[in-house]
C-alpha cells in the first residue's frame, strides 16, 4: 500500500480533515482515525514534520471545501489556514460589512445589486466588495466559517432577510443568529436612493459644457441621434391639403 489516510475529529466528532500520506514502502504506518481537538493538533504537527523523500502529505478540509499539502510548502502551500489569505491587521469592529443570504431558487432580477453565490473560499475572494453573498444548503459549513471569523475574510457578515424564493431554514438561522440583519427590501431602496443622491451631487457639481454635452450624449458615449433636424436638401413634408377630399 503506498499510502495512508487518516481521518481528524474535532470534539464534537465532527470530520475537520480528511489526511493522505502518500509514502515509499519505507514509511512505518499510522492511525486511521483521531478524535478530539488535541490529539488533532499532535498528529498534524508531526504530519507536517515529515519529510517530503518519505512522503507527501496531502489535507482535504470539508468545511472550506479546499486541498493542501501540508509538508512541502514550495509545492503548494502549508497545513495553516493563514497562509490562504493576505496578512489580516484590523480588529473585527473596523471592518467593512458585508452581506449574506441563502441561495434563492430564482435570482432576484435587482440591476442595481450584484449576487454571487460562494462555492469555496476562492469565490469568496473573487467576489465584488459590493455583492451579496448567497449559500446553498451544501455551503452553510462555509458560511458558519465566514461568520465566526470575520478578521481572517476581511469582512463582518449581516444577513439580507426576505430575499424573495430564498429559504430562510433552520440550519441559515443557526450558523447566523448572531449577526444583525436588514430587510432586502429596505436594502434595495437605500441602493436606489444612494444611485439618486450621487446622480444629483455628479450633476450639481457639473460644468456648463458638461450639462450640455449631456443632453446629447449617450450613457456609453455615443451620439444620440438628432430627430428633430432634418437634412439640408431634404424634401418638405407634404401637408395634407384640407379642401382635397379624399
Amino acid at each position: 500500500m503506498l499510502y495512508y489516510e487518516m481521518m481528524l475529529h474535532g470534539d464534537d466528532g465532527v470530520l475537520n480533515a480528511h489526511v493522505t500520506v502518500l509514502r515509499n514502502p519505507r514509511f512505518d504506518n499510522v492511525v486511521d482515525r483521531v478524535f478530539g481537538a488535541a490529539e488533532s493538533r499532535v498528529a498534524m504537527e508531526t504530519l507536517r514534520a515529515i519529510p517530503t523523500n518519505m512522503a507527501l502529505v496531502m489535507a482535504f478540509y470539508p468545511k472550506l471545501n479546499s486541498r493542501q499539502i501540508l509538508n512541502s510548502k514550495p509545492s503548494g502551500g502549508s497545513m495553516d489556514l493563514s497562509d490562504m489569505f493576505e496578512t489580516k491587521k484590523a480588529p473585527a469592529a473596523d471592518l467593512p460589512v458585508r452581506l449574506l443570504a441563502p441561495l434563492p431558487n430564482v435570482m432576484p432580477d435587482d440591476p442595481s445589486i450584484k449576487y454571487c453565490q460562494v462555492i469555496d473560499i476562492a469565490s469568496v475572494q473573487a467576489s465584488p466588495p459590493q455583492s451579496v453573498l448567497l449559500f446553498a444548503e451544501s455551503d452553510y459549513e462555509l458560511l458558519e466559517v465566514i461568520v465566526d471569523h470575520p478578521v481572517l475574510f476581511g469582512f463582518n457578515g449581516m444577513v439580507l432577510s426576505g430575499l424573495p424564493t430564498a429559504n430562510y431554514d433552520a440550519q441559515f438561522e443557526s450558523r447566523t443568529y448572531t449577526l444583525e440583519r436588514v430587510a432586502h427590501a429596505t436594502f434595495v431602496n437605500e441602493v436606489i436612493e444612494y444611485a439618486r443622491v450621487e446622480a444629483a451631487l455628479k450633476d450639481e457639481n457639473a460644468t456648463s459644457y458638461e450639462r450640455e454635452r449631456a443632453q446629447y450624449t449617450k450613457a456609453n458615449g455615443s451620439v444620440k441621434p438628432h430627430t428633430r433636424h432634418r437634412s439640408v436638401g431634404a424634401a418638405d413634408a407634404v401637408e395634407p391639403d384640407d379642401d382635397v377630399e379624399a
